[in-house]
């Protein structure tokens, strides 16, 4: 008999231990809903009990016994409120029940980044939304044009398949989705950035990324061009052929010549032209006097202007200006381009 005692505790472990994954694996990881969010609603005088199972035959959470369990693990049985609830994607247990501990969070508010939008324009939006200051925002995802800094934003960032390409040395720029989300209140400027992240990640389809490993370029060298189409044209048909342009150019290895990157470095805004003294500023962001992509984006660019880098409209032009009502003039030479200057500048 005294042979077997090891084993059986030896299996009173193992069992213990695959318990305690399986059980973090329900509460944290197996999520009921992938995408958008579910609202579930705590009616008056309603039991744990009875609010457990409504829960689970309405697809909210996987188990009524792991919810009454880890409720009452929480403290939370005897606080949770009458009320509507939302909870959005991944709608995990843990998720569930953080909403019950925290009932002023489902309040809601919405937040909208603008394509084109680069971390200046955030800062001072989030700072305005009163999310957070500019500092605060600055120290996490990076500043504009800087190199050899380390943005504060670490946590869950590693899985992110996008960030994963992107240099460590510089901000979190053109990484985020432009796009109107909804947030809870109690949200903090890192809920809300991860948010973002990973938003943008949903957009770079397998077909995308596919695409794009078929190209000389990685995710984040069209990110970065994306971010620089996106600040020089408007329009689908635009934005394909000067990405075209801009592209060929590339392949010469010529300058890229884009007003949008030097107006990057000084933070300028109001207009679309540049003063020498601006070209002449000695950064890696400044296409005009380093040749090739600069070492990262320049704005939030859209999908529309990414999708454009990935599938260019091929057409024989090698320059291009917009005039002062946005319409945009091509050049196959230098003299035409000359031309178009004269005449529409």
């Amino acid at each position: 008999m005294k042979k077997y005692i090891p084993l059986l505790c030896f299996s009173a472990i193992t069992c213990a231990i695959v318990g305690f994954f399986v059980f973090r694996y329900y509460i944290y990881t197996a999520s009921t809903k992938s995408e958008g969010g579910l609202m579930f609603e705590v009616k008056q005088d309603e039991s744990i009990a009875s609010l457990a199972q409504r829960l689970q035959d309405e697809g909210v959470i996987h188990y009524a016994w792991l919810f009454k369990k880890y409720t009452t693990l929480k403290d939370v049985d005897t606080k949770i409120q009458v009320g509507t609830y939302t909870v959005f994607a991944p709608v995990t247990l843990d998720r569930v029940i953080a909403q019950l501990l925290h009932p002023d969070s489902k309040i809601e508010r919405e937040i909208t980044i603008i394509p084109g939008w680069n971390l200046r324009d955030m800062a001072e939006y989030f700072a305005q939304e009163g999310v957070a200051t500019k500092e605060e925002f600055f120290v996490l995802v990076g500043s504009p044009a800087q190199l050899k800094q380390r943005p504060g934003l670490k946590k869950h960032i590693d899985k992110n398949i996008l960030l994963k390409d992107r240099p460590k040395y510089i901000s979190f720029e053109g990484y985020v989705r432009p796009d109107t989300f909804r947030f809870y209140e109690s949200d903090t400027i890192e809920d809300i950035l991860r948010r973002l992240f990973i938003e943008r990640e949903k957009e770079f389809t397998p077909k995308l990324l596919e695409d794009i490993e078929k190209t000389k370029y990685s995710v984040h060298d069209i990110i970065t061009l994306a971010s620089i189409v996106e600040r020089e044209v408007r329009g689908k048909e635009d934005r394909e052929k000067v990405a075209d342009l801009f592209l060929r150019r590339l392949e010469k290895g010529w300058a890229l010549q884009a007003d949008s990157t030097v107006h990057y470095i000084s933070g300028r805004n109001g207009d679309v032209f540049t003063k020498k003294t601006e070209r002449d500023v000695d950064s890696l962001w400044n296409t005009y006097k380093y040749p090739g992509l600069p070492p990262g984006p320049i704005s939030t660019p859209s999908i529309e202007s990414i999708m454009a880098v990935v599938y260019p409209k091929a057409n024989p032009h090698w320059y291009f200006l917009t005039d002062f009502e946005g319409n945009v003039h091509y050049g196959k030479t230098l003299e035409e381009h000359n031309t178009n200057r004269f005449t529409y500048l």
